[in-house]
């Protein structure tokens, strides 16, 4: 394990570490040894999940495969998750991979949502949404 700050935002304190050949990054509520695990940050396309997705897998095929999305946001990472079937599970693809923003309220396909192509960058694993 290596213990090192990230320095976005306001930063915040990090354990990165190998399990099997896969690294992760968990971020940390603070440094005291009873600090809990804020989020898992994985960007290695080793994990995955029990259905084969993981970094690597294109969007559309997520989505196809799991028809219960629950939002999409954008900013300067367009994340998604879904409501049941991989609930924990945030998933990132890079922000100008998000197809344009639509007008409120109004009804898009989901497998519009993302350029073709678009491929998961990051997984990132917290408790509940």
């Amino acid at each position: 394990m290596l213990y090192v700050w990230i320095l976005e935002r306001k930063g915040e304190p990090v354990v990165a570490l190998r399990v099997g050949e896969s690294r992760i990054v968990a971020r940390m509520y603070d440094t005291l040894p009873a600090s809990k695990v804020r989020l898992i940050e994985i960007s290695d396309s080793t994990p995955r999940t029990a259905d084969g997705f993981g970094v690597g897998s294109k969007a559309a095929d997520l989505l196809v495969a799991h028809r219960d999305l629950a939002m999409i946001s954008g900013g300067k990472e367009c994340v998604f998750f879904f409501q049941r079937s991989l609930r924990g599970l945030t998933f990132v693809v890079p922000p100008e991979a998000c197809t344009q923003h639509r007008e409120p309220g109004a009804r898009v396909k989901a497998e519009d949502l993302f350029l073709p192509d678009t491929k998961i960058t990051t997984i990132w694993i917290k408790g509940s949404h």
